[in-house]
């Protein structure tokens, strides 16, 4: 019975340490991979959030196609391609810059260094930084969000 009782104390207390140490609100409370190893992915976007209204129907009828590339190396992509019915021709921006983690590794930033607007490559003056509070960060699964303007963007990915 004392065995029972010690066993069930320790998985208690393995619980609360766990639940407590949890670094992301929606996930994961423990990993075996590195965080890096898990931010360093392709990524495609599944769920996108406005102001907690979803509108994932609506961003994915813009951009039929919508993707993060995070390296190790520290180079970040962001792609997207839309088809623009007034001309039937099919729109791909590919903005290209540099990522880091914050020192508590809850956010990541996103400096945009420069823009591929259908093959034509513009220098960003200065670089635009987005900062990415992590939200969940699985091996397969990744959410952030981003406040641009007072309104909150909600970015839901899955690894492609």
């Amino acid at each position: 019975m004392k065995k029972q009782i010690i066993i069930a104390l320790i998985l208690i207390a393995f619980g609360i340490i766990n639940f407590n140490c949890r670094k992301y609100p929606e996930g994961p409370g423990f990993s075996l991979r590195s965080k890096k190893n898990r931010l360093c992915q392709d990524w495609k976007l599944v769920n996108y959030y406005y102001d907690d209204i979803d509108y994932t129907d609506h961003k994915l009828q813009i951009f039929t196609l919508y993707e993060m590339n995070i390296n190790k190396d520290g180079t970040m992509y962001l792609f997207t391609s839309s088809y623009m019915p007034q001309t039937s021709t099919i729109h791909t921006v590919e903005i290209h810059g540099t990522w880091e983690f914050s020192e508590d590794k809850r956010h990541f930033y996103f400096t945009e260094q420069y823009t591929n607007d259908n093959t034509q490559p513009q220098p960003l003056l200065g670089g635009v930084r987005h900062d990415y509070f992590i939200l969940k960060l699985f091996e397969k699964e990744m959410a952030v969000r981003e406040t641009l303007d007072g309104h909150t963007n909600k970015y839901y990915f899955n690894r492609k």
